[in-house]
């Protein structure tokens, strides 16, 4: 058993985590830190060309999602979505 994950320090549009390679079942989306803006929460399923926003967030969150099928997944501030601070992004999955 292992966990599968990434993190990164977000302060600016057009920043983003590394995408993850997610397989069915149950991932973990977390935000935290001190900062004005929005990060997306996206999902690609032709290798990290195009990202599509599944959910957003603005406060601090810790999220259990559920992947019906394989994907790439990756925490992105969008253009004009950020004003201030860091955001501590992690996305994380349990391996059996």
């Amino acid at each position: 058993m292992s966990t599968t994950s990434n993190s990164s320090v977000l302060s600016a549009a057009n920043m983003g985590t590394d995408w993850l390679a997610i397989n069915p079942g149950k991932f973990s989306a977390s935000v935290q830190g001190s900062f004005v803006g929005r990060v997306s929460l996206q999902r690609s399923f032709d290798g990290g060309v195009t990202g599509e926003t599944v959910t957003q967030y603005e406060d601090l969150a810790a999220d259990t999602l559920d992947a019906a099928e394989p994907m790439l997944v990756r925490l992105y501030i969008l253009p004009g979505d950020w004003q201030s601070g860091q955001a501590f992004c992690r996305l994380g999955q349990y391996a059996r």
